[in-house]
């Protein structure tokens, strides 16, 4: 079953992590190209594992 609120619970951390990680969205989104620094690079399913975080866990602390 769909849950909507769960649903925009992980799109705010996504667009929060992507924020604090690689600017604001309209930057990203207006930028052709982007030299990523070697501590910008994410880790395997680091997004994935802060986007599915059990609900109640909502520290910044990527």
């Amino acid at each position: 079953m769909f849950d909507i609120n769960k649903s925009h619970l992980q799109r705010q951390r996504a667009e929060s992590f992507m924020t604090k990680q690689f600017g604001d969205f309209e930057m990203r989104i207006n930028t052709r190209n982007f030299a990523v620094k070697p501590e910008q690079n994410l880790v395997k399913n680091k997004l994935r594992d802060i986007i599915n975080k059990p609900i109640g866990d909502d520290k910044d602390g990527f």
